[in-house]
Formats: structure tokens, sequence, C-alpha cells
């Protein structure tokens, strides 16, 4: 069975509350409903509606005017300004799973190197295949999907089943960075070169290069996501 995602209150909220802003019913410029109605409405706190508005207010849907409430300043916001301010949000979060990957990336494609058979490498080349099909359509959360399945595979190549169960751990925590970090055309498209040179790396039985370059691949995440400074 695998692990499921809690979502807090603040992050249900922000999605219904996109929702409704969305909807053909307001208009840019428009004013939301009051505090209390819109409590009453997603049943939440007065304390806990207002931290969802901050976040709105970061990624540009909403203006917050003192004294006057909440106006719609933008009924669909740019991707990238979303991943932006996720990032900046979650900074300590991102920060922590790709240190831990820093060290279990490298380790897993190296010892893959070591016990991969022809049919590990052609499965790696599939995954690989629809990735980048992926990234053509420009599909966020099947590149998230395929991206953890693609490092899933090459933990499954090693035969250890610790192993595997910590990749996969880290696949789950680390999905909501992957699905964001796409959202940015360059993050995307930089995912392919490390993806081809750590399979050629296997390929070859080459552990110093599938370690390094796993490393690098890592590295290069935490340059894109903020989490290197």
């Amino acid at each position: 069975m695998e692990l499921v995602k809690k979502q807090s209150a603040v992050e249900i909220g922000i999605n219904h509350v996109i929702d409704f802003i969305r909807g053909d019913s307001l208009e840019v410029g428009q004013k939301l409903p009051p505090e209390n109605e819109m409590c009453s409405g997603l049943g939440l706190s007065r304390a806990t509606l207002r931290e969802i508005y901050r976040n709105l207010q970061a990624l540009g849907y909403i203006e917050l005017v003192n004294g006057k409430g909440a106006f719609i300043k933008c009924k669909e916001v740019d991707g990238i300004q979303q991943a932006l301010c996720w990032f900046r949000d979650h900074k300590s979060k991102m920060k922590d799973y790709l240190d831990v990957r820093t060290v279990l990336d490298p380790f897993t494609a190296e010892k893959a190197a070591v016990c991969r058979t022809d049919s590990d490498i052609d499965i790696l080349k599939e995954i690989e295949s629809r990735f980048e099909v992926s990234v053509k359509e420009k599909d966020f959360k099947k590149m998230a999907d395929i991206d953890s399945e693609f490092h899933a595979e090459i933990a499954r190549i090693t035969g250890n089943d610790l192993l595997i169960a910590l990749v996969n751990l880290v696949n789950i925590y680390c999905l909501e960075l992957r699905t964001t970090s796409f959202k940015i055309e360059k993050n995307a498209h930089s995912a392919i070169d490390p993806h081809r040179n750590i399979i050629e790396a296997i390929i070859q039985k080459n552990v110093d290069v599938a370690r390094d370059v796993s490393l690098r691949h890592v590295m290069c995440a935490m340059s894109h996501t903020g989490c290197n400074t």
C-alpha cells in the first residue's frame, strides 16, 4: 500500500478558493465575499482563511487591501510565477529532500551499474522515452510521475529491498517538488540529458561515472530550485 501525502487545511483551502476565483460569477477587480461568509462556506477558521489569502496574494490571484478586504487581481496565474512562489515558501523542506538525494541517488546509480541486465536497460530506456514525450506535451504531472518511476527503476535494478524502499519513500515526498519544478520549461528539458547520461553509465557498468552524473543531476535540481544558496 502506498503512502498518501496528507494535505493541510491551508493547501485544500487554497485549491477551493482558486476554483472559486476562476468561476464565471467573478471578475477581475471584484471583491471576494466577507471573511465570515468565506469561513462558513469553506468550514475554516478566520486565521486559516487569512493564511490562504496571504498565499493567494503571493501567487498573484488576489490583492489584500487593509480595511477593505480581498480583491481579485488575476483569474489565471502564470505557471512559472506559481512555481517560483512555491519554491520560496518551501525552500527549507526542498533542501531537506534534495540533501537526502545527494547521498541516495549516486549510491543507487552506482549499485545499479554493477547489477544491471540487458532487460533492465530496455526498461530504463522505455521510461526515459515516455519522460521525453511528456516534456514535449508539457504535462507536468506526467513528467513528475515518470521521473519518479525512472529513479524507482534504478533502485529496483539493485535488488536491495531497503534501498528500493528508501527511494520510493523519497519519491513520495518529492512528487510535489518535481511537479512544481517541471512547470518551468528549462527545468523539464534539463532533466533529459542527465537521464540519458545515467543510463549510458549504467549500460557501460561504469560505477564512477554513474555516481558522478547522478550527483550532478541532483545538484542541478538544487540550483534550479534555489536550494544551493
